[in-house]
């Protein structure tokens, strides 16, 4: 090394004559470039094409370009840009447990003398990244119905450290707990993530609403026995040793409520409230109660219906206190009762001296004005969208017939041209569509959307659509039909909650 730099020396000032005639004679004397020594540090995963540092030489006399080259190399494992950028050769990699220091030596050229320089590249270790944390789920999908729960099982690897975190991104539709415990709200989609370290898995909740029917089904001694089902399956609220039957269903929170009759021992019927399948009786048994329907509204529950006096009265009952809504001398029938912001409302009617009903809606027992009541009219149904009450039956046209109709607001609004006899049963409305149910004929079982009919029965034998309900694009029909003794239809369809081998009426469908 001493006789090379020596060499160097000796060739570091180059001498040039001038060869022009009219000038002295002179010489160029050129100063060698001043490298020093460098020292780098790189990580053992260093790619080869990442800068491990850049070599710097100066030239601050003749200020000549310097380029840079590799002179010594450990095990070509490096290489160096002609302005100096040191980097590993293509397909080179470092090796902490190999070599924790690399040196290699360079050389600084101005193009006529160049200088050594040994570069030093120390080699940082590097701890191998754990592998990557996985979870998966033990299912993709679940489909519950409203207030079902079930857990969600993770399972998961390269976990140390890690917690599951778990989110539900429509927490209206499904929550879920820190361990996994999903809970259905109500109906409509949910997606369930769980999420480990950075990796994420997850499920797609499908929550439907429980469907109840409130009804009845006859037994083995040819007896009707009030009825509830739910999900299809069918819960007996009576006894069925004397006649009975659901006639309304309204479920507030986990509490489900139905309203309706059974018969003493002296073939008179008793009003009836089965709250959570345990009955309770609130008609004095000197007469008989047909109550009608039911609303739930906090801790306030009212039912609607008729006592049996004479003549047939309309009333109302408010935790099981009964009120007369018509106090005259005809008779009078109360058939459906809505509630909002304590406002009360009853839609039924009122026979006139002429003997026709004629469509009748009490606010807080006070009636309202209703238009087009010529001839027979009213009301069955009562619903209450936002600030819009609706009340649906029937009035008639000039020929006498009956014509399916709802009154919004008080104005009448038949849905046909009255040629032929329908009647609604129950109305629902939903982003301003307006759905009826009830039958055409007396023989077919109709839906109505926005006024026009669908028939739900071939009309060879009776049927009624008699209480409808709408989730999301669904349409849920509770009924009757002679030919197949179902008493649901959903879009149409009819589904088996019965054998079919005994008579079932479906008088009320709520989803919760």
């Amino acid at each position: 090394m001493k006789i090379r730099k020596l060499l160097w020396g000796t060739l570091a000032v180059t001498v040039l004559w001038a060869c022009d005639p009219n000038e002295p004679v002179s010489t160029y004397v050129n100063t060698a470039p001043v490298v020093k020594d460098h020292s780098f540090s790189a990580k053992e995963d260093i790619s080869d094409t990442q800068i491990i540092g850049t070599v710097t030489a100066k030239d601050e006399v003749d200020h000549d370009k310097i380029t840079f080259s590799i002179r010594t190399n450990d095990d070509d494992l490096f290489e160096i840009s002609p302005s100096g950028n040191l980097s590993l050769a293509q397909g080179k990699h470092l090796d902490f447990e190999t070599a924790e220091e690399h040196t290699i030596t360079i050389m600084a050229h101005d193009g006529i003398v160049g200088r050594y320089a040994e570069v030093t590249i120390a080699v940082e270790d590097v701890e191998p990244e754990p592998d990557s944390p996985t979870i998966a789920l033990n299912k993709e999908s679940l489909e519950l119905y409203t207030l079902d729960t079930e857990t969600l099982t993770a399972t998961v690897t390269n976990a140390e450290g890690l917690e599951i975190i778990w989110t539900s991104d429509n927490e209206e539709v499904a929550t879920v707990d820190e361990t996994g415990n999903v809970t259905a709200v109500k109906s409509g989609t949910a997606i369930i993530t769980a999420k480990l370290g950075k990796t994420t898995t997850t499920c797609t909740v499908v929550v439907n609403p429980n469907v109840y029917v409130a009804g009845s089904i006859t037994n083995d001694n040819n007896v009707s026995v009030a009825a509830l089902w739910k999900n299809g399956v069918l819960q007996e609220l009576s006894d069925g040793t004397t006649t009975a039957g659901a006639r309304s269903v309204f479920v507030s929170g986990s509490d489900v409520y139905v309203t309706g009759f059974v018969n003493d021992a002296n073939n008179i019927a008793i009003a009836t409230l089965w709250k959570n399948g345990v009955a309770q009786e609130f008609s004095n048994g000197i007469v008989d109660a047909f109550p009608q329907s039911i609303y739930v509204d906090g801790q306030n529950v009212y039912v609607v219906g008729s006592m049996d006096y004479s003549p047939r009265m309309a009333v109302l009952w408010k935790n099981g206190v009964m009120t007369e809504l018509y106090e005259g001398n005809n008779e009078s029938w109360a058939r459906s009762v809505s509630v909002i912001e304590g406002d009360v409302y009853v839609g039924g009617y009122i026979y006139d001296d002429n003997n026709l009903p004629v469509a009748t809606l009490w606010k807080n027992g006070s009636t309202q004005e209703l238009s087009n009541l010529n001839g027979s009219s009213a009301i069955i149904s009562v619903f209450i969208d936002g600030s819009n009450v609706y009340g649906a039956g029937f009035s008639t046209n000039a020929n006498n017939d009956r014509v399916a109709t709802y009154w919004k607001n008080g104005i009448a609004q038949p849905f046909d041209d009255g040629n032929i006899n329908t009647v609604i049963f129950s109305i629902f409305v939903q982003n301003d569509v307006v759905y009826a149910t009830g039958n055409t004929g007396s023989f077919l079982s109709t839906v109505w959307i926005d006024g026009t009919p669908q028939y739900l029965t071939d009309g060879t034998h009776s049927a009624d659509g008699i209480s409808i309900a709408v989730d999301r694009d669904n349409v849920y029909v509770a009924g009757d039909d002679l030919g197949t003794k179902q008493v649901l239809w959903v879009n149409g369809t009819v589904q088996n909650f019965t054998d079919g081998t005994k008579f079932a009426s479906g008088n009320s469908v709520f989803l919760k």
